[in-house]
């Protein structure tokens, strides 16, 4: 490359072309940003309340009713009685049944 090219091509300074860099990155997230809060305004309340959030797989989110049907009590010791019980054609071997603890 000649002298006279190389001249040429850094002729606005390396502060310069920062600057105008800076200036673009800056007119770019405005520009996103803008889009984005415009979207914003734009959407119907109506659509916007219909859809539900999205919830990521394997957590589950409670709706309004849901929440409305809960009851909450303080835990308490209860005892359980013991039963043993066989229907049909099933039968009890008390010495080879596997006890059910109840919670």
């Amino acid at each position: 490359m000649s002298q006279g090219r190389q001249n040429q091509a850094h002729a606005l300074g390396w502060r310069v072309e920062l600057a105008i860099l800076a200036v673009l990155v800056l007119a770019a997230a405005v520009g996103f940003g803008g889009v984005a809060l415009l979207n914003q305004f734009v959407t119907t309340p109506s659509k916007a309340a219909s859809t539900p959030p999205t919830v990521p797989s394997g957590m589950f989110r409670a709706t309004a009713e849901e929440w409305a049907g809960l009851r909450f009590a303080p835990v308490r010791l209860v005892s359980f009685a013991t039963r043993r019980r066989a229907e049909g054609r099933i039968a009890d071997d008390a010495d080879a049944a596997t006890p059910v603890f109840s919670p």
